[in-house]
C-alpha cells in the first residue's frame, strides 16, 4: 500500500499546480478572445503568452492521460478480482467469533519444542464449540451450521510444517543438499467441526467428509486441498497416506481421507496454497504459544435461507444458552468482508478517476481555447486562403495542425510519466502489470477522442468562415 498512497501524494502535487495555475492565468483576463486579439498584435508578448498556455494544455493532456491509466489499471484490477474464483460460495453466510480468555482457554507448560514454548489446552474449549454449533443447527432460519479457528475467504491458516510417512523428514531450508522438492513442506492449518464444507459449499473431490465418527477417541484423519494433493503427492492418490504435524512433540501420524477443492484466503490472493483441515476434537493438546488464540477461539459460519443479519439477536441469545459469560461478537456475512478487502481499490478508482477527469475536463478547454485563439488570430489569413481557392482539407491542417502537435506531445510526455509513476502503484495491482498495453492504449484513444471533440466548435467555425468577411476581420 505504500506505493500506492506515494503515487496518490504525487498525483495531488500535480494536480494543484497545474491546476493552480491555469485558473490564475484566466482570472487575470476579463475578455479572453480580445485579450488573446491583443496578445496577438504585442509581438514577443503575445508569442510569449501564446507559448505559454501551450506549455499548460500539453501538462494538463499528460497529467490527465497519468491519471486516466492510473484509474484504468485500478479498473482493470477490480474488474479481475470480483471475477476470482474463490472456491467457496460467500452468499446468505453469517459469521460470528465465540472466544475464551487466555486463562481460561491454554496455560503455560514450560516446554519448548523447536525454540517455541508450549501451552496446555483446556478441554473446556471443545465441549463448548460442539454445544453451540448443535444449537445454532436448531434455530429456525439456518440451513447449516459449522465452525473453523480462523475465517476462509478472509484469512489464511497458520503454515504449520508437516512429514509425510514413509518418505525422509525434508532438510532445513539453508542446508545446501536440500533440493526443491523436500525444501518448503508447509501448509497452511485450519481446525474445523463437521458440516463446515458443506455449508462453505466447499466440494468434495475425493474421498469422504470429516463427520461426527471422528472424534477425539477414533483414528486421527485430514482433510487436504487439491493444491496440497497436487505438490506433495503428484500423481499418486493421496487417499490413505499418512500425514504427521511437525509443531509439538509425540505427535501421532492421521490419515489423509479427503480431497477438497482449493479457496482462498481473500479476494486478493492470486493463487491458492497447500491446505489442511483436522477435525476439532483431534487436535492435539498441546498447542504454540504465540498461536494460543487458535485455540482459544473458533469463528462460526452459519448459511441462512434467506438474510443473515436478521438472525442476529436470535443467535446472540442461542448463545447466552451455552455460555452466559462469554458473548458471540464481530456479526458479520462473508460477502461484507469480502466486500472490505476491496474497499482501497474503490478508493482509489473513484480518486484516480475523479482526478483524471477534472484534468481530461481541463485540457480540453484548454486545446479549445488554443484552437479559438488560433481560428480568432488567423480568421483574416483563412478568408484570404478560402478567396484564392483554398479548399475544405487545406484550411482543416493550417488550423488542426498546432492542436495536433500539442495532443501528440502531451500524449508522448504522458506515456513516459506513466511508465515511470503506475509502478508505485504496481503492488496494488492485481491480475495485470503496471505497463499493460491495452489499457495504454485504450486510455490514450480515449483522452484523443475528447481532446479531438474539443477541437471541433473552433474547427467549424474556421470552415465556415465567410471569405468576404473574413477580409474584413481586423
Amino acid at each position: 500500500m505504500g506505493g500506492l498512497e506515494a503515487f496518490h501524494r504525487l498525483v495531488v502535487v500535480l494536480t494543484a499546480i497545474v491546476f493552480g495555475i491555469v485558473p490564475a492565468l484566466q482570472a487575470s483576463k476579463a475578455d479572453l478572445v480580445s485579450s488573446l486579439k491583443e496578445s496577438g498584435r504585442s509581438g514577443t508578448d503575445g508569442v510569449g503568452r501564446q507559448y505559454l498556455r501551450s506549455v499548460l494544455v500539453t501538462a494538463q493532456i499528460a497529467l490527465a492521460l497519468v491519471l486516466l491509466i492510473g484509474a484504468g489499471l485500478m479498473i482493470n484490477s477490480f474488474v479481475r478480482v470480483q471475477k476470482n474464483q474463490l472456491g467457496a460460495d460467500p452468499r446468505n453466510v453469517l459469521t460470528f467469533d465465540f472466544r475464551f480468555a487466555q486463562n481460561d482457554a491454554v496455560k503455560p507448560v514450560g516446554i519448548r519444542y523447536r525454540g517455541v514454548g508450549l501451552w496446555e489446552v483446556s478441554p473446556l474449549t471443545a465441549l463448548t464449540f460442539d454445544r453451540i454449533v448443535e444449537r445454532m443447527r436448531t434455530l429456525p432460519g439456518i440451513v447449516s451450521a459449522a465452525a473453523v479457528n480462523r475465517p476462509r475467504l478472509n484469512s489464511g491458516g497458520i503454515s504449520l510444517p508437516f512429514l509425510i510417512e514413509g518418505r525422509p523428514a525434508p532438510l532445513p531450508s539453508g542446508d545446501p543438499s536440500s533440493g526443491p522438492e523436500n525444501q518448503g513442506q508447509t501448509a497452511d492449518y485450519f481446525s474445523i467441526t463437521p458440516n463446515f464444507f458443506s455449508t462453505m459449499r466447499i466440494p468434495i473431490l475425493r474421498g469422504r467428509d470429516i463427520g461426527l465418527q471422528d472424534s477425539a477417541a477414533a483414528t486421527l484423519v485430514i482433510v487436504i486441498n487439491q493444491t496440497m494433493a497436487r505438490r506433495f503427492f503428484g500423481n499418486e492418490d493421496p487417499i490413505g497416506k499418512r500425514i504427521t504435524l511437525d509443531f509439538v512433540p509425540d505427535e501421532r501420524p492421521r490419515q489423509v481421507i479427503g480431497v477438497v477443492g482449493d479457496t482462498r484466503g481473500n479476494r486478493l490472493q492470486k493463487e491458492p496454497i497447500p491446505t489442511m483441515y483436522v477435525p476439532h476434537v483431534q487436535q492435539t493438546p498441546r498447542w504454540i504459544g504465540p498461536q494460543w488464540n487458535d485455540r482459544g477461539g473458533m469463528c462460526f459460519v452459519l448459511r441462512a435461507a434467506g438474510d443473515p443479519m436478521t438472525l442476529v439477536e436470535a443467535i446472540k441469545r442461542a448463545v447466552a444458552d451455552v455460555d452466559t459469560t462469554r458473548p458471540a461478537t464481530n456479526f458479520r456475512t462473508v460477502e461484507q468482508y469480502l466486500d472490505q478487502q476491496t474497499q482501497y481499490l474503490r478508493l482509489y478508482i473513484l480518486l484516480l478517476g475523479i482526478f483524471g477527469g477534472i484534468a481530461a475536463l481541463l485540457a480540453a478547454i484548454g486545446i479549445y481555447g488554443i484552437m479559438a485563439y488560433s481560428v480568432a488570430e488567423r480568421t483574416r489569413e483563412i478568408g484570404i486562403r478560402m478567396a484564392l481557392g483554398a479548399g475544405t482539407p487545406e484550411v482543416l491542417k493550417m488550423v488542426m495542425r498546432h492542436a495536433v502537435f500539442l495532443i501528440s506531445l502531451g500524449c508522448i510526455i504522458g506515456l513516459a510519466a506513466s511508465f515511470a509513476l503506475t509502478r508505485l502503484i504496481s503492488s496494488g495491482l492485481y491480475g495485470i502489470t503496471a505497463t499493460d498495453p491495452v489499457t495504454y492504449a485504450g486510455t490514450s484513444a480515449l483522452l484523443i477522442v475528447v481532446a479531438v471533440i474539443a477541437c471541433m466548435v473552433p474547427t467549424i467555425r474556421a470552415i465556415r468562415v465567410d471569405p468576404s468577411i473574413a477580409l474584413r476581420y481586423e
